[in-house]
């Protein structure tokens, strides 16, 4: 499946066309969000983390320092994408992977709503 980047519908994804692999990483690791693709929290004074529920004691990056690219792509970033897909633990957000689904489902609901207000401007 190829996605169209100036298509203004949403893109909806069946169960049935993801592989044993997505299904486990989406459905059954302890350790996989897919958040740290698809987002990055950030305060006004410049700590920036992966997600809003991070701890706030292991920022990845500062936006007063660093770029957002810079920070998007730091080590600190690649090395929790990294760990996620091997199911190796984040310390970054230790206590948000025990409430993975509850934490999850808010963080998701929030981006889906922007998504849909994106594709609909």
């Amino acid at each position: 499946m190829t996605y169209n980047y100036n298509e203004r519908t949403p893109e909806f994804i069946t169960v049935e066309e993801l592989n044993e692999r997505q299904k486990f990483l989406l459905m059954e690791s302890k350790t996989f969000c897919m958040l740290p693709w698809t987002h990055l929290h950030a305060f006004p004074t410049g700590p920036a983390y992966i997600c809003c529920a991070a701890e706030m004691d292991h920022s990845i990056g500062n936006l007063r320092e660093s770029t957002i690219k810079e920070v998007w792509n730091s080590d600190a970033m690649r090395q929790t994408r990294t760990n996620m897909l091997t199911e190796k633990n984040v310390v970054l957000v230790k206590s948000v992977m025990s409430k993975k689904r509850r934490v999850f489902s808010a963080c998701a609901i929030a981006l889906i709503k922007d998504l849909v207000i994106i594709l609909a401007v």
